[in-house]
């Protein structure tokens, strides 16, 4: 029965723009995230301020996140883990909400639908990874997206 309820706010949202910025969390500095405390546990809905894109980064509203082998991985393994609480998820698809300095990110709008992948580049080479899109908004490097 909740899952429905969740289906049928989904839907009205999607349906309704006004509904969909009523439920918007725009004017908090806070948005929904789906968190990972602990290797092994469930994940917990939750909080995480909205971050702000840096050089060569794309803000992106995530209006679609993929669900992948290592995202169950990173949650009973707790791979690609620096710290927690943890985001998961690393592919998406968005809507550009903001635009960081630099050149590269320069080629983007707000506005633009764009696709991408938020882990870290050099993959495990012992770079930290940033927390992943399971949540509204998530910072995008412009080198790991493409306009949609």
């Amino acid at each position: 029965m909740l899952l429905l309820n969740l289906v049928i706010l989904a839907l009205a949202a999607y349906l309704y723009p006004q509904l969909r910025s009523a439920l918007s969390t725009d004017t908090v500095m806070s948005q929904k995230a789906l968190l990972l405390h602990e290797a092994g546990t469930s994940l917990v809905a939750g909080h995480r301020p909205i971050p702000q894109p840096g050089e060569d980064q794309l803000l992106v509203k995530v209006l679609v996140a993929g669900l992948n082998p290592h995202d169950q991985r990173i949650r009973d393994n707790g791979l690609f883990v620096s710290s927690y609480p943890f985001v998961t998820g690393a592919d998406l698809v968005g809507e550009v909400l903001k635009v960081g300095t630099g050149d590269r990110s320069a080629k983007f709008s707000i506005g633009e639908h764009v696709f991408g992948h938020t882990m870290a580049e050099g993959g495990a080479s012992g770079r930290k990874f940033p927390d992943g899109c399971r949540r509204r908004k998530s910072t995008l490097a412009v080198s790991r997206s493409s306009k949609a």
